[in-house]
């Protein structure tokens, strides 16, 4: 798949954070799409398609860990296609539970290098 093809939904509530990473992926031709909240994450999904989901863990509201059991009830993305980044511990009680559900955690901070990285594998493997 082409860079150009790749539709990449980012949630994260720290808007600073949020152009860093829109930033930071654009610059490589990757679409992006924000979304603040895990509940504006939802509606998103409901109306467009996207190949990576990359979600903040800790948010207000649903956070990360509602957004991904959302999304595993609802049947509304594909599991193997999202990406977790955090700065939460190995030990978190939604580390934990994100390990269980083999979705891929980023630790802030984190390379450019190794979240292209983590997209391309997903994209290639979908």
């Amino acid at each position: 798949m082409t860079q150009e093809a790749r539709r990449v939904l980012i949630v994260e509530d720290d808007p600073v954070f949020m152009k860093l990473l829109s930033t930071m992926l654009r610059t490589k031709g990757i679409a992006v799409q924000p979304a603040f909240s895990a509940e504006d994450a939802l509606q998103i999904l409901s109306q467009q398609s996207f190949d990576v989901l990359i979600t903040d863990l800790k948010m207000e509201g649903l956070g990360g860990v509602g957004l991904i059991r959302s999304v595993q009830n609802n049947r509304c993305f594909p599991m193997n296609r999202i990406i977790v980044i955090t700065g939460e511990p190995d030990t978190s009680k939604d580390s934990v539970w994100i390990k269980t559900q083999k979705i891929p955690i980023l630790r802030k901070p984190f390379t450019l290098h190794s979240l292209l990285h983590l997209v391309d594998s997903i994209v290639q493997a979908a």
